[in-house]
């Protein structure tokens, strides 16, 4: 990515079922230029703010965010999507819990209080704010937003107790599944941008592409779904524009059929046209699918 924000340092590690998830999530990763300059053209227009990225299961907004923490390794990350970090009081303490290491380094001390609604945490991001230089910026990264479990804060808060107000230089890049914005469960006053992929299918038909090139180019792998190419279509480009239409433009899709190739053939029965799991028999099937995007 070109023009990446200047985070403030320390480095701060994440937690082990963090560090597993964001590994798992950017595998076989390919860059997605339309989030990318998205994202990066709103972090320059504005001085704090919230962005969302919204998007079906299966489109990439994990993946992306995954790696924009990868390439950012002093973002403070929270995703969700993991067995048990859905409820709020434990985003409060985990959240809290990198902040203070980026401010001391040191083993932190929460208050008894911390999960009592956002007091603590928008005390931490203005104390950070205050400290920060001219160049740098605090990104927090929250992932699966639309997983928290409402009955652990009251009905009448923001999701995660986020802050309705931020401080300079503080952003939130948040993701979602598509829900309607009078249920987003975020009051906020303060500058914020959306990006709903679904309303860009053009780009990311391309980024469907580029995956499964980047694919066929890992060493071994890539070369034994070639040979199953050459010997049931007539070129690579036939091949990969026939699976691009199959996914719907959906990443997990793709990983789990990429995935199958060789030396387990999805077609089992001999077929060598496009057959389930390539037959587009169902959404839920394809969401369901763990996978590294």
């Amino acid at each position: 990515m070109n023009n990446q924000p200047q985070p403030p340092t320390p480095t701060t590690p994440y937690p082990t079922i963090f560090q597993q998830y964001i590994r798992q999530k950017t595998e076989n990763y390919v860059d997605r230029p339309l989030i990318s300059t998205t994202i990066n053209n709103f972090l320059q227009n504005h001085s704090h703010g919230y962005f969302t990225l919204i998007g079906s299961p299966g489109s990439g907004k994990s993946a992306f965010l995954a790696n924009y923490t990868i390439q950012n390794p002093q973002t403070v990350y929270y995703t969700a999507e993991v067995e048990g970090k859905n409820r709020a009081d434990e985003f409060l303490i985990t959240l809290c819990t990198q902040l203070i290491q980026k401010i001391d380094n040191q083993n932190p001390t929460l208050p008894d209080n911390v999960t009592d609604g956002s007091w603590y945490l928008s005390l931490l991001l203005q104390k950070i704010s205050d400290n920060l230089t001219a160049e740098e910026k605090l990104i927090v990264v929250v992932d699966g937003c639309d997983n928290l479990d409402r009955q652990s804060q009251p009905r009448d808060s923001n999701i995660f107790y986020l802050p309705r107000y931020l401080p300079k230089q503080v952003y939130f890049l948040l993701a979602r599944r598509p829900f309607l914005r009078a249920k987003s469960g975020l009051l906020i006053e303060t500058p914020a941008e959306t990006l709903n992929l679904e309303q860009f299918p053009e780009q990311n038909q391309a980024d469907a592409r580029a995956y499964i090139q980047h694919y066929l180019a890992i060493p071994e792998v890539g070369a034994n779904i070639k040979s199953w190419v050459t010997e049931n279509y007539q070129s690579e480009a036939e091949f990969c524009r026939e699976l691009v239409v199959a996914s719907g433009n959906n990443f997990m899709y793709l990983s789990q059929v990429l995935g199958v190739i060789p030396p387990n053939p999805p077609w089992e029965g001999g077929e060598s046209e496009f057959s389930p799991p390539f037959g587009r028999e169902g959404d839920d099937c394809r969401g369901e699918w763990h996978s590294p995007l």
